[in-house]
């Protein structure tokens, strides 16, 4: 037995790098994974590397910055499983260079997916987690571009 059975674990940009690795490790301790990425041809990549069991290892393409396309993919989880556990919000976009390099739209960009995207995520899991103990919900900030108000966002679904 897994550290994480029967557990259901959200991974987003987990087509690749730490987010994949996440995912990888969830699967092989138990859980039912959920892999979420804009790029649906890594998400297929790692599928074809772990040979997944049926139905234990979904992936989603997804757009993170977009709310409707978060609610779809949190709401056929959540449909399907009945509940979810744990949120891994990994998606992440940097500028790499000077900030006064950088477009109005690479700052959009950054914004829409660091910030807006773990609030989405987090705002359409919170529904399917809290009739299930609690509330787990993860930010990785290894890019930290938006850092203070996500981590003020993870300190708030607090089980009261």
């Amino acid at each position: 037995m897994g550290k994480f059975d029967n557990k259901v674990v959200i991974v987003t940009g987990a087509g690749q790098g730490a987010g994949k690795q996440l995912a990888i490790r969830f699967y092989r301790e138990g859980a039912s994974v959920c892999l979420l990425d804009l790029n649906g041809d890594n998400l297929a990549a790692v599928a074809d590397e772990v040979k997944p069991d049926a139905g234990r290892f979904l992936t989603y393409t997804v757009d993170v910055s977009d709310s409707a396309q978060v609610n779809r993919a949190i709401e056929d989880i959540g449909t399907r499983f009945g509940k979810i556990d744990i949120l891994i919000n990994n998606a992440g976009v940097l500028h790499k260079g000077m900030i006064e390099d950088s477009t109005d739209a690479h700052i959009q960009l950054m914004v829409s997916v660091n910030l807006l995207g773990p609030m989405y995520c987090t705002r359409a899991c919170v529904p399917y987690m809290k009739g299930n103990g609690g509330i787990s919900s993860m930010w990785l900030p290894y890019w930290q571009p938006s850092p203070i108000p996500v981590q003020g966002l993870m300190e708030l679904p607090r089980p009261e």
